[in-house]
């Protein structure tokens, strides 16, 4: 029995020391997967950023072929001047782009900050309402409690409401080709120590509002959705100790629409 009591003792200081080298590779594996959903992210907020760069920069263009044209006929201070201001603008609103993409670069990820979550949001809406009106949308911030503050990377916590920004946005401009909206809003709304985002589009497809945040789910057309970003969205609120559901409230088509992202898990005192 003594024998038998020993042996066991000796595989149990195996398994021991066996478990502690799984805990260390699950720890690294966890960061690996933790970086790869931020990187993901990061490169959807790349991708749209950079066809809004692309829009400035072909409206320069086009700016700077009419004002050659009009060099050769003798043009007149005035279309230099308005060129000039053109170009101004162009700069800044690539400036502002870039800026809104900078937190999220690597060297920056692990930064963290006290951010105010009204103000935030209230700046985060006048960045993407400089694209939005042209499209006819617009994003508007509510407060409902007294502000409050969390400790987080702001590239991070952008590239979160980005992502669900970016999927109001093309379902918005949707149900406004459809005509089953005329102007488009994005609503977001801070309720300490939770942020709700909704629009008034037609909803989200009772077919997938279950399994909406797994990977690779979507019902935009063919080539212009990945399902991703709602699933990187959720992973990278998870991975600070938050969350997002779809809450069941339901709008006038029966569909439901309201996100709800709980930050308690990085509230700052």
């Amino acid at each position: 029995m003594l024998e038998e009591v020993s042996a066991a003792l000796d595989h149990a200081s195996e398994l021991k020391d066996m478990r502690a080298v799984l805990d260390r590779r699950w720890e690294k594996l966890n960061f690996h997967v933790s970086t790869l959903y931020e990187s993901i992210s990061l490169g959807l907020t790349a991708e749209a950023l950079s066809h809004e760069i692309h829009n400035i920069a072909d409206r320069l263009a086009r700016k700077s072929a009419a004002l050659l044209r009009d060099l050769k006929r003798g043009a007149k201070k005035a279309s230099i001047v308005a060129y000039v201001e053109h170009v101004r603008s162009s700069v800044a609103a690539m400036r502002k782009q870039l800026a809104h993409l900078t937190p999220s670069l690597r060297y920056l990820r692990e930064r963290r900050e006290s951010i105010d979550v009204s103000s935030w949001t209230k700046d985060l809406a006048e960045f993407h309402n400089d694209t939005l009106a042209a499209k006819g949308i617009t994003v508007v911030v509510k407060s409902r409690s007294p502000d409050f503050r969390i400790s987080m990377n702001k590239g991070k916590l952008a590239q979160v409401f980005d992502n669900l920004i970016l999927n109001a946005e093309y379902w918005l401009i949707d149900a406004i080709q459809a005509g089953a909206v005329e102007n488009g809003e994005i609503t977001i709304i801070v309720d300490a120590p939770v942020v709700t985002v909704r629009d008034n589009g037609r909803g989200v497809e009772e077919r997938v509002e279950g399994n909406l945040f797994e990977a690779f789910v979507t019902t935009k057309r063919s080539g212009q959705g990945r399902g991703l970003g709602l699933f990187v969205a959720r992973q990278l609120l998870e991975s600070e100790a938050c969350g997002i559901i779809l809450l069941p409230d339901r709008n006038d088509r029966g569909r439901r629409y309201i996100f709800e992202l709980d930050l308690s898990g990085v509230v700052s005192g």
